[in-house]
C-alpha cells in the first residue's frame, strides 16, 4: 500500500516538459537522472513514479469504458459533458481521453530510463535489481498494451531516442498491431522470468506486480490480440503505412487463440494456487441468510480489500468518489447538508439490467419460464420469497423478480434491500430498502444528485460504507483484475479453439460460486434453445454474455465489445431509465427514452489530435478521422 510514497518528489524532479513534447524533443536533463540513481532510496522512488502512471481506472471522468459502452447513464446535468463517446463528440480538434499527448509516452521514456539507468545504483542488491526490472518492463508492456487498445498501431518505444538526434529521427512512425503486440508479449516474458510469485511483505508491497498478475495480464492481452478487432479485421483494409502495409493483418489466424488459450492455462495453474473464487462469511455473531451471502458474493469480490479473488488491484486509486456516485440515500434522518455530500448519480441503464439472468441461470428472454413479453407489469405486492431482495409488499415489476443473485448483489432499484449501512443484520424487517419515486427519500431534489435511470451500482459499494453524520466509505481499491475474469477469458479461448467441454467447466466454476444451474442443465431444462452450448457460436454467446455480467459496472464491458466489433450493436440503441419523476408505481414503471447514442466505424478507433498530426509527417490518422 505503501509502492507511490516517493513517487511525488522523484516526479517533480523527471517531469521538466509536457507530455506532448515526448515524441518531439529527446529529454536532456541529465544531471538528474544521475541523482535518481545515485541510491537504492532514489532509485526506488523512480520506480514507484513509473507505477504511478497507470491509468485512472476508478475515475469515472478520466476512464472511457466507464461512461463509453452504454452500461451506465447519469441525470441530464450530470451527462451532459460526461459522456462524449456515447455522444458522438469525439473530435480531431481536441480528443476526448486523448491518451496520445498524455502521460503513458512519458511513463514509456521514464521506463527507459530506468531501465538505462539502474546498473548505476551502487548499493542495490542483485536479484532486487532483476525484480524491479521486470517490474518496469511488465509496466511498459502495459502502457503500450492501453494504448493500443485505444488507437490500434502505435510506435513501439523499445529505447528513447538519442540526445542530438535530428529532426526526422524523432519523427518515429506506427507499428502494426502484430508487431505491437509481439513487443508487449516479449517484454511480458522477460519480466516474468524475474518477479516474484509473492510478496514477502503482503501489506506494504499490495498493488506491486508479482508473477501471477503478469501471466493474467499477459492472458488477457493475448486474448485481445486473438480477439475479431485485431484478427482478420477487413473492415481496416485500407489502413495501410506508408509501404502500402495493412496496419490490421487481413486474415484470421486461429493459432492467436491457441497461443491465448495456453497463456490463458499458465495464468489460472499458478493463480490459483495463491487466489480462489471470493466466499464471504458471517459477521461476527451474526448469521446471513444464504440469499445475502449470495449477494455478497459479487459485492465484496469488488470491494472487499484483500479478498482472495483480487488477482491485481491498484493502490493508485481507490473506490471512494465510485461508492459517492454509486449509493442512494435511504436514511430519512439525515439533514440535507450530509445528503448533499452524496452525488449518487452513476446509473445503471435498462439494457444492462436485463443483461442479467434469470434465476435459472439463462437470459430472461431465453427462459421459457420467465414471462419476458410482461416483464414491465406492475407487481402490486413484491412476494415474501423476496423478501431478502426486495421489501415484503413493496410494488415493483415482473422483471425484479426471479432473477439470479448477481443481479441483486450489483444494483439498486425502487424497494431493493440494502444490505449493510451500518447495520450487520439482514433481517428483512430492520434493513435498509430503497425508496426514490417522486418525494421519497432517494429521489430526486436537485437538478445533479440524483439517479437518471432509476437505478444505482449497489456492485461498487462496501457494505460497511455509510451515509449518517457525513458520507463515511469504507476505503478499497480498484480491482483491475479478478480471477472470474481470468477464468472466463480461458473459457473463451477453449470455445474459440473447439474445446467446449473445458470452456463449460470454467463458466460452472463461477456459476457455482452464486448457486445456479451448470450450463448444460440450465439450457436443457430451461431454455427455449436446449442445444444452445453445443454450438461454437451458441457457446460464444454464453460466455460473452457470462463476461457481461459478471464484469458488469466493472469498465470491463467496453473493451470486450470492442475487442468483439459489437459495441456498435450495443450503443445504437437509445439509453432506456424509468420514468423517475412520478409518485406512483404505475406511473413510474413506464420505461422512458434519455438518449439516442452516436456510434460508427471510425469510433472502435481514437483520432490523434490534428496539431499532432501536423508535427510528425510521418504519422497516420486513423481511419474516418
Amino acid at each position: 500500500m505503501k509502492i507511490f510514497k516517493k513517487s511525488i518528489i522523484i516526479l517533480s524532479l523527471i517531469t521538466t516538459f509536457s507530455c506532448s513534447e515526448y515524441l518531439e524533443v529527446v529529454p536532456d536533463n541529465v544531471a538528474t537522472f544521475d541523482i535518481a540513481f545515485n541510491s537504492r532510496y532514489n532509485a526506488e522512488g523512480f520506480l514507484f513514479t513509473i507505477y504511478s502512471y497507470c491509468p485512472s481506472q476508478a475515475n469515472l471522468g478520466s476512464n472511457p469504458a466507464w461512461r463509453g459502452s452504454g452500461e451506465a447513464w447519469s441525470n441530464p446535468y450530470q451527462a451532459e459533458n460526461q459522456f462524449p463517446l456515447v455522444k458522438g463528440q469525439q473530435n480531431v480538434s481536441n480528443p476526448k481521453y486523448n491518451e496520445w499527448d498524455g502521460d503513458l509516452f512519458v511513463a514509456l521514456r521514464d521506463a527507459n530510463i530506468f531501465l538505462e539507468n539502474i546498473d548505476k545504483v551502487p548499493d542495490l542488491d542483485n536479484l532486487e535489481k532483476l525484480r524491479w526490472v521486470a517490474e518496469v518492463k511488465f509496466l511498459k508492456a502495459y502502457y503500450q498494451f492501453w494504448l493500443l487498445r485505444m488507437y490500434g498501431p502505435i510506435p513501439i518505444i523499445r529505447e528513447n531516442i538519442e540526445v542530438g538526434a535530428s529532426v526526422d529521427e524523432v519523427k518515429i512512425s506506427r507499428s502494426s498491431v502484430d508487431d505491437v503486440f509481439a513487443y508487449i508479449d516479449e517484454l511480458l516474458l522477460e519480466a516474468i522470468v524475474d518477479l516474484p510469485e509473492q510478496m514477502f511483505n503482503p501489506i506494504e508491497e499490495y498493488g506491486r506486480i508479482s508473477k501471477p498478475i503478469a501471466l493474467a495480464i499477459r492472458a488477457k492481452i493475448l486474448t485481445t490480440a486473438a480477439s475479431p478487432l485485431f484478427n482478420g479485421n477487413s473492415l481496416y483494409v485500407n489502413f495501410v503505412d506508408e509501404n502500402q502495409e495493412p496496419y490490421f493483418n487481413q486474415v484470421i489466424d486461429p493459432t492467436k487463440w491457441e497461443k491465448a488459450k495456453l497463456a490463458c492455462s499458465e495464468a489460472i495453474a499458478l493463480c490459483d494456487t495463491y487466489h480462489s473464487l471470493y466466499e464471504p462469511i458471517n459477521r461476527g455473531f451474526v448469521a446471513l441468510s444464504d440469499s445475502t451471502l449470495n449477494k455478497l458474493s459479487i459485492r465484496e469480490a469488488v470491494t472487499e480489500e484483500l479478498n482472495s479473488e483480487v488477482i491485481w488491484a491498484n493502490t493508485n486509486q481507490s473506490g471512494h468518489t465510485l461508492q459517492n456516485e454509486s449509493m442512494p440515500i435511504m436514511d430519512e434522518t439525515v439533514g440535507a447538508s450530509v445528503a448533499e455530500s452524496v452525488q449518487r448519480s452513476f446509473s445503471p441503464t435498462l439494457a444492462s439490467v436485463e443483461m442479467f439472468l434469470s434465476n435459472n441461470g439463462l437470459p430472461i428472454n431465453e427462459d421459457k419460464t420467465y414471462d419476458y413479453s410482461n416483464r414491465f407489469d406492475l407487481v402490486e405486492n413484491s412476494p415474501e420469497d423476496h423478501s431478502y431482495y426486495i421489501k415484503k409488499g413493496y410494488p415493483t415489476v415482473k422483471m425484479h423478480l426471479n432473477r439470479e443473485p448477481r443481479f441483486y448483489g450489483s444494483l439498486a432499484f425502487d424497494g431493493s434491500i440494502w444490505y449493510g449501512h451500518g447495520i450487520d443484520s439482514d433481517d428483512p424487517a430492520g434493513s435498509w430498502y430503497v425508496q426514490c419515486k417522486s418525494g421519497q427519500v432517494g429521489s430526486k431534489v436537485n437538478h445533479w444528485q440524483y439517479s437518471g435511470t432509476g437505478y444505482w451500482a449497489k456492485k461498487l459499494v462496501h457494505p460497511k460504507t455509510v451515509v449518517k453524520g457525513s458520507f463515511s466509505a469504507r476505503r478499497y481499491y480498484w480491482p483491475v483484475m479478478r480471477l472470474t475474469d481470468l477464468y472466463l477469458l480461458y473459457a473463451e479461448c477453449c470455445n474459440e479453439t473447439d474445446n467446449r467441454e473445458e470452456a463449460i467447466k470454467y463458466v460452472d466454476k463461477i456459476r457455482m460460486k452464486y448457486n445456479l444451474p451448470d450450463i448444460v442443465n440450465a439450457y436443457t431444462q430451461f431454455s427455449n434453445d436446449p442445444n444452445k452450448p453445443a454450438s461454437q457460436n451458441g457457446l460464444r454467446e454464453i460466455i460473452q454474455r457470462e463476461r457481461a455480467v459478471e464484469l458488469m459496472y466493472e469498465r470491463q464491458l467496453y473493451w470486450d465489445w470492442r475487442r468483439w466489433l459489437k459495441i456498435d450493436a450495443m450503443l445504437n440503441q437509445n439509453i432506456v431509465g424509468w420514468n423517475i419523476d412520478s409518485k406512483t408505481a404505475e406511473e413510474y414503471y413506464i420505461p422512458i427514452d434519455l438518449y439516442a447514442p452516436t456510434f460508427s466505424l471510425k469510433d472502435y478507433l481514437w483520432p490523434i489530435k490534428e496539431q499532432t498530426m501536423l508535427k510528425n509527417s510521418n504519422l497516420v490518422q486513423n481511419p474516418g478521422w
